[in-house]
């Protein structure tokens, strides 16, 4: 869970999910009175914003101990990424500020959505994918980019169209 990719402010406006698998809200900063819930944005991951454009990462949880790289050393499995496989989140995440009742995915999906912050009108979504790579979503000037386990894409932020995708390293 990335919490603090969960909360941003703009302006007078203060959005995040008050819960984990809560919609996105919109409250007042001065006063914390709810001002508009986005429906349909349960489950939002991450939250950003750009040129007046809310941009949210929806799915499942990402498992960040799908990322590290495993080879085997005399006759062991070894990680690259200093995490332990017998713990959660492949020993990447943290465990105490986790559910108890929530179980990694495997192979965890998401999709990317534009949503008008005033209307609350889905500009452009991606198709659902997995592997996407928590934290990574990026924008700016007019480009949306961010990484899978398989490639690093770049999308034009207000339509939603693939500008470029790259294999992985090799951007």
């Amino acid at each position: 869970v990335q919490q603090q990719r969960r909360l941003i402010a703009i302006g007078d406006v203060v959005y995040s999910t008050p819960g984990i698998t809560a919609p996105l809200t919109a409250f007042d900063a001065a006063t914390g009175k709810v001002l508009k819930v986005y429906k349909g944005t349960e489950r939002t991951q991450e939250v950003a914003y750009e040129d007046g454009i809310l941009y949210l990462v929806i799915g499942d949880p990402y498992n960040p101990g799908a990322a590290y790289t495993w080879i085997r050393v005399d006759h062991r499995d070894t990680s690259l990424g200093g995490s332990d496989p017998k713990e959660s989140f492949d020993g990447a995440g943290f465990t105490r500020g986790r559910p108890d009742n929530r179980s990694d995915k495997e192979n965890p999906t998401c999709v990317i959505r534009a949503l008008s912050p005033a209307s609350g009108k889905i500009l452009w979504e991606t198709k659902p994918m997995s592997g996407y790579i928590g934290a990574t979503l990026a924008l700016k000037n007019g480009k949306a980019a961010y990484r899978t386990s398989e490639a690093i894409v770049c999308r034009d932020a207000k339509s939603g169209k693939v500008l470029w995708t790259g294999a992985k390293g090799t951007r």
